[in-house]
């Protein structure tokens, strides 16, 4: 199994190759959108950054929304609910190809 190491040379645990802690810490830099920073907890370098958001947790819950709105509008129009199924597999499948497939 590998281990994470710290990357900053002053780091403590880098020097002494003690094992590391990471923390996940939320940031918003100045973006429209918020992200976590996973940190070393003994230097606070940073040494990833992950969306804040989980992308497929967000379509799923988007497209269950489009259909709960549309069954409440009494639209028995199974048309519909199949072309929302079939738009979310499609994002899929760009997301799998540009390398998104581990989060969604």
């Amino acid at each position: 199994m590998a281990l994470a190491k710290c990357p900053n040379q002053n780091c403590q645990t880098h020097k002494r190759g003690l094992k590391v802690n990471f923390e996940l810490q939320e940031e918003n830099i100045g973006m429209k959108f918020r992200y976590l920073l996973v940190k070393c907890t003994t230097c606070g370098t940073v040494i990833g950054i992950l969306d804040y958001l989980n992308i497929g947790v967000v379509l799923e819950d988007h497209d269950r929304s489009l259909v709960d709105f549309i069954k409440k509008q009494n639209v028995n129009n199974a048309s519909i609910i199949d072309e929302l199924s079939r738009q979310t597999n499609a994002i899929r499948q760009i997301a799998e190809k540009i390398g998104l497939n581990d989060i969604i």
